[in-house]
């Protein structure tokens, strides 16, 4: 007999549990994945729901310093975070782990780089 996982099930547990697997490697890189908390360079940006409508999962926006790209995209790089599309008015749109994408907006515009982060629209699908 044959189990099926919900996606429902898969999509609650799977974002903790790549969390915990990301934190067990390593923990000498910029990047750290404890448990629900995001930790960047040492600074740790805990969960946080409160306040939030709904977004696309996956991704986040950045909207970049005029003349600012290079040096975004170079922490980027760093941080391991791919980008995924070059948009118009110096914003990208940043590929993150599902589950952490607040946590990834509150680090990414400490970036004396970063104008600015937001949320994708909620029907956006990555390519």
């Amino acid at each position: 007999m044959k189990r099926v996982v919900s996606i429902r099930f898969a999509r609650a547990i799977l974002p903790p549990l790549l969390g915990m697997l990301l934190a067990g490697c390593g923990g000498d890189g910029p990047v750290e994945y404890d448990g629900g908390t995001l930790v960047v360079d040492g600074q740790s940006y805990p969960a946080e729901r409160h306040g939030v409508g709904e977004f696309a999962t996956g991704v986040v926006l950045v909207f970049v310093k005029p003349g600012q790209t290079a040096g975004v995209q170079t922490a980027l790089d760093r941080f391991g975070l791919p980008v995924i599309e070059h948009r118009p008015g110096d914003t990208l749109l940043v590929k993150v782990p599902e589950g952490y994408e607040l946590q990834w907006l509150s680090a990414l515009s400490k970036l004396p780089q970063v104008r600015s982060t937001g949320t994708e629209d909620p029907l956006y699908r990555a390519p």
